[in-house]
């Protein structure tokens, strides 16, 4: 006997159907991720490629506190099994163990809690480990004793009392502090030495040997704080904008000098003797009201590739340089309009430096395009999505992307 069924039960009967289709799924979803890698689809292994890069999972380092994590700095160790990851919006890293797929140890970076120095990321400073992956720095001094209310800014010399710390990545405790100056900083190739900038000192390059800490000071002729990172052979190539005061005159090779407030790159040696080359990159512009000079625009961030043969700055797009002839390669401006975040942190080379990855950014959190771009010809040859991007980095044997987002960051297979 068959009764008639009332729409009320047709519906409930319809929902069970489908809660166990999505359970179902879900269970087998779950089984396939627990099979090794070997047992799954050989060509989506091998679709993985340095223009191809395939998604390998999610990583959340802020916990509890995730959705106050803005990750905005990324530096792997040496040997690339760790990765350290740094908070945007509080002064706090983790380093993460990407083999065991754990926190490793977290910190809090010292100075970042106002006075002399903001809790927030200067634009252009960057999360440091050093090469022979002793130490984790963000390359920039604070200060211990703060300015008296009582003394003026300007007669107030805080150098005594500026400390730069050094962190052992394993146990997150302070390894070493030592009393230096510096805004910002990078490590050499071997880590053998650092150089910085100092903000009181505006274009006066400090270079420390990481041995003995004794400092060399080279006066670079430019107006501010300027970008700057190594060369193949040991000098620092300096992005900045030119001060042609009198007695420190910049000449490009043809001898004439470069107009003032222009934006130019320095070829610096380290030795002592200053800059010994300089090539133009954007002219200033003479405003027709009143026939003041003033920069166009602006230049920021300068990273190399691994073996220190190629440089990338961003200024009115991205400049792909040659750092033995400071000839530019190739310009490169996004294919959909997002910005690059960050030159320093939202640019990448690949292990080789024929590849550029560069993070796009969106405000609004939308998913854009970022991009792959041949060094050479500066052409768009692999794409993959992001969101409100605001760092990627390569790992040292170039198998691995990391690229840090607002609450979280992305880890993608290369090889």
């Amino acid at each position: 006997m068959h009764y008639p069924r009332s729409k009320e039960t047709l519906a409930v009967v319809a929902v069970m159907a489908a809660f166990a289709v999505v359970l179902t799924l879900t269970n087998i979803a779950s089984a396939w991720s627990l099979l090794p890698d070997a047992a799954r689809s050989d060509e989506a292994q091998a679709a993985a490629t340095p223009t191809n890069p395939k998604f390998r999972k999610t990583i959340r380092p802020g916990g509890l506190f995730t959705n106050f994590f803005v990750v905005s700095r990324l530096a792997f160790s040496p040997d690339g099994r760790y990765l350290a990851i740094a908070n945007g919006g509080l002064p706090f890293v983790v380093v993460w163990d990407l083999e065991r797929d754990r926190e490793q140890s977290h910190f809090r970076l010292p100075g970042r809690v106002g006075g002399e120095r903001s809790p927030c990321w200067g634009r252009d400073e960057r999360l440091l480990w050093s090469p022979d992956g002793r130490f984790i720095t963000d390359g920039a001094s604070y200060a211990e004793v703060f300015r008296p209310r009582n003394v003026a800014p300007k007669d107030w010399d805080p150098a005594p009392y500026l400390f730069m710390s050094f962190m052992d990545p394993m146990t997150g405790q302070v390894a070493q502090k030592v009393n230096m100056q510096g805004t910002h900083g990078v490590f050499n190739r071997d880590g053998s030495k650092l150089a910085t900038f100092y903000q009181r000192s505006p274009g006066k390059l400090l270079i420390y040997d990481t041995h003995t800490w004794a400092r060399t000071e080279i006066d670079t002729g430019l107006i501010a704080t300027p970008e700057f990172d190594w060369a193949e052979d040991g000098r620092i190539l300096v992005v900045g904008c030119i001060w042609q005061r009198q007695g420190h005159i910049l000449r490009g090779r043809d001898g004439i000098p470069f107009p003032d407030k222009s934006h130019v790159i320095l070829k610096i040696d380290t030795a002592g003797r200053g800059a010994i080359e300089a090539t133009l990159v954007q002219s200033s512009d003479i405003d027709p009201k009143d026939g003041k000079i003033y920069p166009h625009g602006s230049c920021s961030g300068a990273i190399s590739s691994l073996n220190g043969r190629k440089m990338a700055i961003r200024c009115d797009g991205v400049h792909i340089l040659d750092t033995d002839s400071l000839a530019t390669l190739s310009v490169y401006n996004s294919s959909d309009g997002s910005a690059v975040y960050d030159a320093n942190n939202g640019l990448d080379f690949s292990l080789d430096g024929r590849l550029l990855y560069a993070v796009g950014s969106d405000s609004a959190d939308r998913r854009v395009q970022s991009d792959i771009i041949d060094t050479t010809t500066g052409r768009v040859v692999g794409r993959f999505p992001s969101g409100w991007s605001h760092a990627v980095a390569i790992s040292p044997n170039g198998r691995t992307m990391a690229v840090g987002h607002s609450n979280y960051l992305e880890l993608f297979d290369l090889r």
